[in-house]
């Protein structure tokens, strides 16, 4: 498990749960298809376990982003082409987790210090209008990639901590930890908070997130 410590770990099942989409489509957007010689659309960073595949939090970040672009109207071949671009450009192998990432919902961009370039064009743009679609992310100021990611108030997905499993904010304890205990505790909070040494807030906020989670594709 070494190799995966720092970096996340999910299946595509669990990783389709937490950004709200089908797991097939996340097989088909990390996965080579038969015949195709062209790369999967977004890069994986572990190698398939048996029959399946595993994602790395900054993969579950590439998904989740893919996923918004997709809803804004951009194709997935522009997607297909402006990641293939970044990752030439930049280095990484994760460009769509990079702060400079955004989008008017047909093209990409990334923002320069004073201006904004459309990623396949090149044009810049002197004054963005622009609003950043990622504010539940926060980067690391050392690399500019995402580094923590909270998906509903009091609960955040840390590579560092519990695997990237959705924890409660500033703790270790995972939302489905604290889920099955507060239905083990016949939906007693307070009984949950004490066990757990939290604020029945706490417990609160991760039944919620985990009751929402079979709601959200």
């Amino acid at each position: 498990m070494t190799e995966y410590l720092g970096k996340g770990i999910y299946r595509p099942s669990e990783a389709a749960s937490y950004i709200g989409t089908e797991s097939q489509r996340l097989r088909y957007w990390f996965r080579s298809r038969p015949g195709v010689e062209s790369p999967p659309l977004l890069h994986s960073d572990f190698e398939e376990l048996g029959d399946d595949l595993l994602i790395s939090f900054l993969g579950l970040i590439d998904a989740m982003v893919t996923k918004k672009l997709v809803e804004q109207g951009v194709s997935v071949q522009h997607i297909r082409r402006a990641y293939q671009t970044l990752q030439e450009e930049w280095g990484i192998p994760h460009p769509f987790t990079d702060r400079r990432l955004s989008t008017d919902g047909r093209r990409i961009y990334i923002a320069l210090e004073e201006e904004i370039a459309e990623v396949l064009s090149k044009q810049h743009f002197f004054e963005s209008v622009m609003d950043p679609f990622l504010t539940q992310v926060t980067y690391d100021d050392a690399t500019d990639l995402a580094a923590v990611w909270r998906p509903a108030d009091g609960v955040q997905l840390n590579p560092r901590v519990s695997f990237g499993k959705p924890v409660v904010e500033g703790t270790g304890t995972t939302t489905f930890v604290l889920h099955q205990a507060w239905v083990a505790n016949k939906q007693d909070f307070e009984r949950v908070a004490d066990l757990y040494e939290l604020s029945e807030e706490q417990v609160k906020a991760a039944v919620r997130y985990q009751e929402g989670l079979g709601r959200a594709a």
